[in-house]
């Protein structure tokens, strides 16, 4: 069992950073083992799913949560316990191109393509594979059976980011059947799943025994706590006081890009403190909300939704209007039915 939460990356031979970078990383920046605030309980969970077969690591958390931080740094580890010997495929969903999406014979092929560009095999294994018989389940098995867990002494973590990207297409049913039974399957014991969403479980599919996603309890990523808020200050040289904190987290709790957001803004401004900085008129937080604003326009029933936070504190929703909001993080449960605004800077919101 891996029990150590030091981090590296793979490819270091082991050796583990030791200082922080000399540069402040803005938020949304590339994974650095240097600025990533342990989520102890967190990281813990998901390292002893990795640890067997059939326990897949769902990470779920809104947009901006550090799914995607957290999925490299349980890559890391397990690239450290297997010495080395593991091996990661790591892929975004939201790089899949239309043509990919309108079919799903088209989707596992670039499937196909992309683990093996990942694992870094050999061009002409997919090619060849598809000119096998079979259906194109059937042929991305043997992929995986075949050709890619062999690469691996110990383990190949299979981490997806952005799972709910499919969410919506005709075939989605049949892509999460096929890694509910990879995690199933005794002949793919080395294969390990990460899965990051936004989404509900409940909402990416309904029925229950075609889902990846309850095979083991979801790994809830939610706002960092006070002590963690506290560490990432130490990291961008922040010397807050109290009301600093409870000035920044009264308006955006423990969002994880907001606060870094709003720290990296202190630090190049010369260490101002979170009072100075959120009484000051600023543009520091538009972009972010113009951005959600822009999706609500996408969405009648959210956008009529946030309208109606806005103006009562507390409302009841409908629950697939309240499914869609607290997957954004927009709105949260406060009582069984009533629902209220995630964070006080979302009365800023104007969709």
């Amino acid at each position: 069992m891996i029990t150590s939460l030091s981090g590296g990356a793979p490819g270091d031979s082991g050796i583990f950073y030791s200082s922080i970078a000399a540069r402040v990383q803005p938020p949304g920046a590339p994974y650095n083992i240097n600025w990533h605030v342990h989520r102890a309980e967190e990281e813990r969970t998901a390292l002893n799913y990795l640890d067997q077969p059939g326990a897949p690591v769902v990470l779920w958390g809104p947009d901006k949560f550090g799914k995607t931080w957290m999925s490299q740094f349980l890559t890391d580890m397990v690239y450290q316990a297997d010495g080395g010997a593991c091996r990661v495929v790591a892929i975004n969903l939201d790089t899949f191109d239309y043509e990919s999406r309108s079919d799903y014979g088209n989707f596992i092929r670039e499937f196909a393509f992309q683990i093996v560009g990942s694992i870094g095999g050999p061009e002409d294994w997919v090619p060849t594979l598809w000119k096998s018989p079979g259906s194109v389940n059937q042929k991305l098995g043997r992929l995986m059976r075949d050709n890619v867990l062999p690469l691996a002494s110990t383990r190949v973590i299979l981490a997806l980011d952005r799972v709910d990207a499919v969410w919506g297409l005709p075939f989605k049913d049949d892509w999460f059947g096929m890694l509910r039974a990879w995690a199933e399957d005794p002949r793919l014991e080395k294969l390990r799943l990460v899965l990051g969403i936004s989404t509900t479980p409940r909402r990416l599919i309904e029925r229950t025994t075609q889902s990846p996603f309850n095979l083991s309890p979801p790994i809830v990523l939610g706002d960092l706590t006070r002590d963690q808020v506290e560490t990432l200050s130490h990291l961008y040289g922040l010397e807050w006081t109290h009301q600093d904190f409870a000035a920044l987290m009264s308006l955006v709790g423990g969002h994880p890009y907001l606060v870094r957001l709003a720290m990296h803004r202190a630090n190049l401004a010369g260490g101002l403190s979170a009072r100075e900085l959120l009484a000051e008129p600023s543009n520091l937080f538009d972009d972010f909300l113009q951005r959600y604003a822009r999706r609500l326009h996408l969405h009648p029933e959210m956008m009529a939704g946030v309208k109606r936070l806005r103006s009562d504190s507390l409302a009841e929703l409908d629950s697939d209007t309240s499914a869609a909001l607290e997957s954004s993080g927009i709105a949260v449960e406060e009582k069984v039915g009533f629902y209220r605004l995630r964070y006080r800077l979302y009365e800023r919101l104007r969709p």
